[in-house]
């Protein structure tokens, strides 16, 4: 039995598709489908071969073509309008120009299907938690109440390892995070919410149970702890290599500061590596300078 189906399929169910439409309305993060990633595959697949055989059938055509008798015919390769003459005044099954029409009309539905798949390969999957939120929803009885039934109550089911890899989010809130608006969000605010929150606050829906916390807010304090450190790192790396006089220490100590620098810059922002190296190799030579810049002095 599917971890989501009713106990008994023959009790009434306080839930709905109503009801759950609009709660993934509210919650966008619940808002979790399959891709039917092998479905997809499987329509262009077939699609794929139904074009191989038109162009197959195609290149016969222009090949009983080129040898005809018939003029219009005998040229339809070099002349759009006797590839249209031939055809209007031919028989339409043989027509090169009908197939050129067949396989326009197959081209279209195979280049759609295959941007939407491409679209769809790029959708993101789920994270843990809003999967579990939907799932809790779907069992509460005042929520979902196993109202679904037979094969669709397994959509969701945490049993089903290959179908939960096939699912995919709407949402985009959890990729746009940086790697320690990630470490807040999954485990810094359920420690918040289980000893703090949850004792001294109401449910922000009361008939699910669920509580929100606003992804500015997140924002904020990653924006607030990233902007600090950036200041830090720098102001700290000046002072120590200023009272450091022993060069293998200041140059060990350059070393220390740009890896940390480097790795504020890899959890507190979503930079791509590029440009992390290029920072962190300015940085560094800004050390080196007022190294050198005090060497001088003195000297």
């Amino acid at each position: 039995m599917s971890s989501l189906s009713p106990v008994s399929s023959d009790l009434p169910s306080m839930g709905s598709y109503n009801k759950l439409s609009k709660f993934m309305g509210s919650w966008p993060e619940v808002a979790i489908f399959r891709r039917f990633g092998a479905l997809n595959a499987q329509n262009l697949l077939f699609l794929q071969a139904e074009l191989v055989r038109l162009e197959d059938q195609l290149q016969s055509i222009r090949e009983d073509d080129a040898q005809s008798a018939d003029l219009e015919k005998k040229q339809s390769h070099q002349s759009w309008r006797s590839l249209v003459l031939a055809h209007e005044q031919g028989d339409a099954s043989t027509s090169q120009w009908q197939k050129v029409l067949e396989i326009r009309d197959k081209l279209k539905e195979y280049n759609a299907a295959l941007l939407e798949y491409r679209e769809l390969c790029k959708l993101q999957t789920p994270n843990q938690r809003s999967l579990e939120a939907l799932r809790e929803w779907l069992a509460r009885p005042r929520c979902g109440d196993y109202f679904l039934r037979g094969i669709e109550a397994d959509v969701w089911d945490a049993g089903e390892a290959e179908q939960a890899a096939d699912l995919v989010s709407l949402s985009e809130v959890h990729v746009n995070r940086d790697v320690f608006s990630k470490f807040l969000a999954f485990y810094i605010v359920p420690l918040y919410h289980r000893y703090f929150h949850r004792r001294v606050k109401k449910p922000d829906d009361p008939e699910s149970g669920l509580y929100s916390y606003k992804e500015s807010t997140l924002m904020t304090v990653t924006h607030i702890v990233g902007i600090t450190l950036g200041t830090l790192i720098p102001t700290a790396a000046i002072f120590v290599l200023y009272y450091v006089h022993d060069m293998v220490a200041r140059l060990g100590a350059i070393l220390a500061f740009s890896a940390l620098f480097s790795l504020a810059l890899a959890v507190f922002t979503k930079a791509k590596k590029v440009e992390i190296f290029a920072a962190t190799a300015a940085f560094a030579s800004v050390q080196v300078v007022f190294v050198g810049s005090t060497n001088a002095l003195a000297g």
